[in-house]
């Protein structure tokens, strides 16, 4: 289930990452059109590789801020449920990213337990990223999970509170080491870099962040583009964020998980930081 605002120039390498994919079982891919105002349409019908099975429209704030993305996929996945109601899985996928050939391959087996609620791989880029849980924009639902969060706001930070939420209802969470995806731009650029650190200062407020590891995560982010100014955007989004849409109890619960990470790495420094960054595939 893909997404898409003015997706046109990047939604071609999805498209051929998908025609190359190496898989058991059949899957059908479905775009959601959030009224784009390139050629996106265009580019569906004739020019991709691997064509979607559905485009589908969806008329939300078009803001990510918003939750406008989340709100578009939901519009598929209502249509997945009573349109398509013999599915088990549903992926998240967005439109800037190409899958490794054997990515949902190494995922099978997770798919077939029944525990697993969420699994998903490991961005490989240029920076080393923690592999504690599934990046938002290749997340894979099982159906019944995906059910049992249906009562979860539709708002930037969904991808982080969906985890709490499925664990507290009693869901694994499962990260594939060996299934690798890239990104097609940097992470949380699509409205420029600033505006999506800033935007990450927020959603580490609504999200009940610890206030050691938020510190960590800002340090983090001093060494990336834009060095320093992303840091300070992020503080700024973090002291100005509105009332959070989340419960205190998913808050309480996510800043409880990152202070029993934050006391791992008080314990076992090099092991926990080997860990956390470790790079799959390298």
């Amino acid at each position: 289930m893909t997404p898409v605002k003015n997706e046109a120039e990047r939604i071609a390498k999805l498209s051929s990452s998908l025609s190359r994919l190496e898989m058991k079982f059949p899957f059908l891919w479905i775009v959601v059109n959030d009224s784009s105002s390139d050629n996106i349409l265009e580019v569906l019908e004739n020019n991709l590789t691997f064509q979607p099975d559905f485009v589908l429209d969806a008329n939300t704030s078009g803001r990510i801020a918003l939750g406008g993305a989340y709100q578009a996929w939901q519009v598929g996945v209502k249509f997945s449920i009573k349109e398509i109601s013999d599915f088990t899985h549903l992926m998240k996928l967005d439109a800037d990213v190409e899958l490794e050939a054997n990515y949902l391959s190494l995922l099978e087996n997770s798919m077939s337990d029944k525990s697993v609620g969420i699994v998903g791989g490991v961005l490989l880029n240029d920076h080393r990223e923690q592999v504690i849980h599934v990046p938002g924009p290749v997340k894979m639902y099982s159906k019944h999970c995906l059910l049992d969060l249906a009562d979860l706001p539709l708002a930037t930070g969904y991808d982080v509170m969906d985890e709490v939420l499925a664990t507290k209802l009693g869901y694994g969470i499962r990260v594939i080491p060996g299934a690798l995806f890239k990104i097609n731009r940097p992470i949380g650029a699509s409205q420029g870099l600033l505006h999506g650190r800033r935007r990450n200062g927020m959603v580490c407020r609504w999200t009940g962040y610890y206030g050691p590891y938020f510190l960590l995560h800002l340090l983090r982010f001093l060494i990336r583009k834009p060095f320093v100014f992303g840091s300070i955007a992020m503080l700024i989004g973090y002291a100005s964020a509105p009332k959070s849409p989340y419960s205190t109890e998913l808050q309480s619960l996510h800043k409880s998980h990152q202070k029993s990470l934050i006391l791992g790495l008080l314990r076992n420094p090099v092991a926990k930081l080997k860990y956390l960054y470790s790079r799959p595939g390298k």
